[in-house]
């Protein structure tokens, strides 16, 4: 049963994930997209860590800006909504109950170019930022997945 659990979720998170559209009729519109996948420190309750976030999100935002990002959205992952959801794909309640998820929140970030996402990362507030905030997430953890983005819609 995990095995398929721990499929439907990776195929969940692939709806996350950005993918690169190589077709000839794609738009021309593109961007960087970066997607985190971040656990929290095992130390932080998820209120604690959604609270700390939601610090961070209100301290980068002007950063990100500064920089040209065209858009950042986090999801938060508490564990009921995923309770929820893996019953939702079918899994028994008590099953369902005993998974958390995988991470925690999922952040996505878009820049018109490489540019200005190197800059962002350059930025010394933001450096000053990730070192205040770096004992939120599991260190070793985060997975980082970035790419072209080809808006189709």
């Amino acid at each position: 049963m995990l095995t398929l659990l721990t499929i439907l979720c990776a195929m969940f998170l692939s709806q996350l994930i950005p993918i690169t559209m190589s077709s000839p009729t794609a738009p021309s519109t593109s961007s960087i997209s970066i997607t985190y996948l971040l656990p929290r420190n095992s130390s932080l309750t998820f209120p604690a860590f959604k609270s700390r976030y939601a610090q961070h999100m209100k301290d980068v935002t002007p950063i990100l800006k500064k920089h040209n990002c065209t858009h950042y959205s986090v999801q938060l992952n508490e564990a009921s909504t995923h309770h929820d959801l893996l019953q939702a794909f079918g899994s028994p309640k008590e099953a369902a109950e005993k998974v958390e998820p995988a991470y925690d929140a999922i952040t996505v970030l878009k820049f018109p170019s490489l540019v200005e996402f190197k800059a962002f990362m350059d930025d010394q507030q933001h450096k000053v930022l990730l070192k205040r905030d770096d004992d939120m997430t599991a260190q070793g953890k985060v997975v980082v997945v970035a790419g072209e983005e080809v808006v189709g819609i």
